[in-house]
């Protein structure tokens, strides 16, 4: 075949193609726009249904939050976490609303209670952990427990001290038991609103301390109440947990 014809046939060929594409192309754009009309449709269908999804999402928040405002006057009462709001004169109300935050909450009973009396409501060593600039720091400390919190004779300018000054949170650990908590100080071990405990505390540690570790005419001798958030006992195979 001379270049010519070669040419000529498809010259042919591109006649027959492009007239193959005009007689295809309106039905192309005509289904291309009512594939963007389809579009359109869904775009605002989708459009409408976000915003009552929004409605409906408001109005959840609104009925949720009234209802957690209302749970919030009875939790506030039964929550441990709040009572460290309260005025550490109010330690007996304050016991009484741990132990009843515990019953309601099912998670304690009077016989991890006892357990927790008979293991460390006396003169015990427990471990204290502290945190500063997230680097946890722990010692040995003297302790004696009673009505879901700890006290422990220390000195105010204690560098365990001073970490809960700038992060109340704590841990502790001792015989088979782990807990997280509040690290609260009651002030000076000698002042009035600290007589009932120091008195609980004189007889508990009465072996050691009057041995001149610690200098009760400084008011930087005081007493650290760590209240327990939450913790984890064991007793003979058993697991109790608050």
């Amino acid at each position: 075949m001379c270049l010519s014809e070669q040419i000529k046939e498809n010259n042919n060929t591109i006649r027959n193609l492009t007239g193959e594409y005009k007689k295809i192309e309106p039905d192309c754009r005509e289904g291309v726009r009512a594939q963007l009309e389809r579009m359109k449709e869904l775009c605002k269908e989708r459009n409408s249904l976000y915003e009552k999804q929004n409605d409906l999402i408001g109005k959840k928040y609104k009925i949720e939050k009234y209802w957690n405002d209302k749970k919030s006057a009875v939790w506030r009462l039964l929550c441990p976490i709040f009572l460290w709001e309260m005025e550490r004169e109010s330690d007996i109300i304050k016991s009484v609303y741990m132990n009843l935050w515990r019953y309601f909450m099912g998670k304690w009973n009077q016989e991890a209670e006892k357990i927790m009396m008979e293991r460390f409501g006396r003169d015990t060593i427990i471990a204290l952990s502290t945190v500063k600039d997230d680097m946890p720091y722990v010692r040995y400390v003297n302790a004696y427990y009673e009505n879901g919190a700890f006290y422990i004779i220390t000195y105010a300018l204690s560098n365990k001290m001073i970490h809960i000054e700038n992060n109340s949170t704590v841990a502790i650990a001792g015989d088979w038991f782990t807990a997280h908590g509040k690290g609260v100080n009651l002030g000076y071990f000698g002042k009035k609103e600290n007589v009932v405990i120091a008195d609980k505390l004189k007889r508990v540690f009465a072996e050691w301390i009057d041995n001149g570790h610690n200098n009760f005419d400084d008011e930087n001798t005081i007493i650290l109440c760590v209240e327990l958030i939450d913790g984890l006992l064991y007793s003979h195979g058993k697991k109790y947990e608050f």
